[in-house]
């Protein structure tokens, strides 16, 4: 068997360790969204107001980081952001 044709140690720990960080990051979302909405039915906060202050707080994070990170990284970030208030905007 060749080089090109053995499997890399690693690729199956990689592979895991991604698919971990992932549902992490989808699990924190979760978590995210389930404590600002009990906030809202609680009546601790607004909506509206939840709503406009995230995106004003996406808006000064990104203009931050403009610079300071790549363009790619900013996008996702902005991406985070535009997911988490979409959830919000969703008829129920």
């Amino acid at each position: 068997m060749s080089n090109n044709e053995q499997e890399n140690p690693f690729e199956n720990s990689i592979g895991k360790l991604s698919r971990y960080f992932s549902n992490s990051d989808d699990a924190t979302q979760l978590l995210v969204g389930n404590l600002v909405t009990f906030l809202i039915e609680k009546k601790v906060i607004d909506l509206n107001e939840y709503i406009e202050f995230t995106e004003n707080s996406k808006n000064r994070i990104l203009e931050k980081i403009e610079n300071d990170i790549d363009g790619d990284m900013s996008l996702v970030i902005g991406k985070v952001f535009d997911w988490h208030i979409n959830d919000f905007n969703k008829p129920d």
